[in-house]
């Protein structure tokens, strides 16, 4: 841990420790001078040299040292971009690659500061939201910056740095009338007007609006409106519905912090055209809408036509939906020469009301009705194996029963929670025999069970199950856990989520019938049932074009390496991401080509999956960071931690209050800082009448170390 020596020549450092202000909300950063006496920032008699601030923090017990910036002195700030296991998220890695000059960890453990020589445009802000973070800009001698010498990722050298084109794209500019409340004949920006749309759907909750205050106040945040916005919205939305009790600006605004806890600040804004570059950039995965929107040919068709007959048009949910129908009737009919068939499982995450059900159904009646005119009346043998999986005996005779099976899954949380219950005998092993009939769906001799009476054993040749799972995101994500992630279970998934939430329309399914060409390639894929249903592996190959073959390789290399270096979490979500390239060019190509045709897989079959698997992974990436990496619980140790060290002692009351924890709760999370050394118990002087004195929890690293 080494600071530049450049840096320690600058005689601008104070020293500084955390103190909690007479409201008791949160622990502050106050600078002191190395002389005795609190700081004033801006002004140079107050600052000392590096090695008197050293002296002075070791002799006076002080948290730190700090510099003061100002003159050809910037530094950037980005506060909460690492996780709790010190990796940078996703939306802070397109500033930190901007940032060619010293940058360290601060002194929380999760944010980053960058300090090097430079000047700051006139006329822009300081702070920018993003993510579930800020980054904010400073170049006068209004700020001051916690040193640690934590470098991070080897960036120990001071520089000159532009930061032109990163306030430019990041901050906004300075807006000089004062602020207040938008005027009702002002017209909505994009963002405010989306966001007034669902706001209008909240409809009122307890006795005085309190809870329909902060369900506003969520959607302000989601669409990342600022505090002047958000005032105008809460007044229109109490114009619309008044509320049963006045409320101020100030209890408006504070409703609007609290919110920030509950939801991601500006969630909502990913897809939409902004003004900045770098937000555009920094807020979008990878896309598929506009491959969706290229696609031609039965899957074009059918992804147009699941979009057209849709509640809400959603572009990845109608591929979702449009790959799962597709791969199951194409089920045990064909392979690619790696012998890769078309079974694939897909999770469709959206907030409640989003049109989910639109696509649910679209795919039901795109088999369903295929099968009617092919003349499959037997409900035995029928694709479609129903909305809920009732145990794992179940869902192997089906696969007994017919040549593929497809299983449409609406709030799949609940299944997963269910069979995780030991209590359900009958779900207990659904898990595993999900990941091994993935598996084996080019395999002619498997065996589902295995009894001591053999009459009772399934014997499936190429067992072919689809699933197309419905969830919301934080409700799916929270019911998994570690196992389900590394174990393989959620890897096997490609996820989609809906990107732009578009309007809804008053519209029935009936009013658009399957476009004709789509049907007639899904009814003559199923008439060819008779003659495969015991048929063995006689299944039409479909090879590769030379590039295509090439692309789809050099896409696996790729794979490799990133899963090479990578922790678990991302090996899950990446680590089926080249057979799922392959599966989606493989039923690409086979209903493009029509039944029993032999084609061969073309480049752009090969990168329609190549995006599919990559705007998959990616969400699974960030969902799985987010949600299944860290617990409830281990997200509320790293809050109790954080906050502790900042105070060094705190009674265990005061704390369970602050974070709205149970006693009992607050000391199961204790008990496990405990063992961990993180934390001990102190006792006060005892009682006239023996008894121990006040508890009170000290936390053990509540100091960094200041370098030498």
């Amino acid at each position: 841990m080494t600071i530049p020596q450049e840096l320690k020549q600058i005689d601008r450092w104070v020293i500084w420790r955390y103190e909690v202000s007479s409201k008791g909300k949160k622990a502050t950063k106050v600078p002191y001078r190395a002389k005795g006496g609190r700081a004033d920032k801006t002004n140079p008699e107050h600052w000392s040299t590096y090695d008197e601030c050293v002296e002075a923090c070791d002799r006076r017990g002080m948290t730190g040292v700090g510099i003061c910036l100002g003159e050809d002195l910037i530094g950037i700030d980005l506060d909460d971009c690492l996780d709790v296991k010190g990796n940078l998220k996703e939306w802070a890695r397109p500033v930190v690659c901007q940032l060619n000059s010293y940058t360290e960890v601060s002194p929380s453990g999760y944010g980053l500061k960058c300090i090097a020589f430079g000047s700051k445009p006139e006329g822009y802000n300081t702070i920018a939201k993003l993510g579930d973070g800020q980054v904010e800009v400073y170049a006068n001698n209004s700020a001051y910056f916690t040193i640690t010498g934590n470098v991070w990722d080897g960036q120990d050298r001071l520089s000159n740095l532009n930061i032109d084109d990163l306030c430019e794209d990041l901050l906004k500019k300075n807006q000089l009338a004062p602020a207040a409340a938008i005027p009702k004949n002002v017209p909505l920006s994009t963002k405010e007007g989306r966001c007034w749309d669902e706001v209008k759907l909240i409809k009122e909750q307890g006795n005085d609006g309190s809870k329909r205050l902060f369900a506003c106040c969520c959607r302000c945040v989601e669409w990342d409106l600022n505090e002047q916005s958000t005032i105008a919205m809460i007044r229109r939305a109490e114009e619309l519905l008044p509320f049963p009790r006045n409320y101020s600006d100030a209890q408006i605004l504070s409703r609007a912090s609290q919110a920030e806890d509950k939801v991601r600040r500006g969630i909502k804004l990913v897809g939409l055209e902004l003004s900045s570059p770098l937000i555009n950039k920094i807020a979008a995965m990878p896309s598929i809408n506009g491959v969706a929107r290229r696609l031609t040919g039965v899957i074009g068709d059918t992804v147009e036509w699941m979009q057209d007959t849709a509640r809400i048009r959603h572009p990845e949910f109608a591929i979702a939906a449009a790959l799962t129908a597709w791969g199951t009737i194409l089920g045990r009919r064909v392979k690619d020469p790696n012998n890769t068939r078309t079974n694939i499982y897909s999770l469709m995450l959206g907030a409640t009301s989003s049109g989910k059900d639109s696509y649910m159904k679209a795919a039901e009646r795109l088999i369903n009705t295929a099968e009617v005119e092919a003349g499959k009346t037997d409900k035995r043998q029928t694709l479609y194996g129903g909305n809920d999986i009732a145990s794992r005996q179940a869902f192997l005779r089906h696969l007994e029963a017919s040549l593929a099976k497809l299983w449409i899954l609406d709030e799949a949380d609940g299944l997963f929670s269910t069979m995780k219950n030991a209590r359900n005998g009958h779900l207990a092993r659904l898990p595993d025999d999900l990941k091994v009939v993935y598996s084996n769906a080019n395999n002619p001799f498997w065996r589902g069970c295995c009894f001591a009476d053999i009459s009772r054993s399934i014997d499936v040749c190429c067992p072919h199950a689809c699933l197309l799972a419905v969830s919301q995101p934080k409700t799916f994500f929270d019911c998994l856990s570690g196992s389900d992630t590394s174990g393989g279970l959620i890897g096997r998934f490609l996820i989609f989520s809906p990107m732009v939430q578009y309007r809804s329309r008053n519209l029935t399914m009936e009013q658009i019938p399957l476009p004709e060409n789509v049907l007639n390639s899904a009814t003559g894929w199923l008439r060819g049932w008779d003659q495969l249903r015991w048929a063995g592996d006689s299944t039409v190959e479909f090879s590769y074009d030379d590039l295509a073959k090439q692309r789809l390789d050099n896409f696996t290399d790729e794979n490799i390496a990133i899963m090479s270096a990578s922790d678990a979490d991302d090996a899950a979500a990446i680590g089926k991401a080249s057979e799922h390239a392959a599966k989606v060019a493989l039923i690409s190509a086979a209903a493009n080509a029509g039944p029993y045709r032999e084609a061969k897989i073309s480049v752009d079959d090969v990168e329609f999956g190549k995006a599919v698997a990559s705007y998959s992974s990616h969400l699974m990436q960030t969902s799985i960071r987010d949600n299944v990496s860290e617990s409830r619980f281990e997200r509320q140790a790293k809050k109790i931690l954080s906050y502790g060290r900042q105070l060094g002692e705190a009674s265990p009351r005061s704390m369970y209050k602050k974070f709205h924890l149970r006693e009992r709760e607050f000391e199961e999370i204790i008990s496990v800082l405990r063992e961990a050394g993180e934390v001990e118990d102190v006792y006060g002087n005892p009682t006239k009448d023996g008894r121990p004195g006040r508890r009170k929890l000290r936390f053990t690293n509540s100091s960094p170390v200041v370098p030498a």
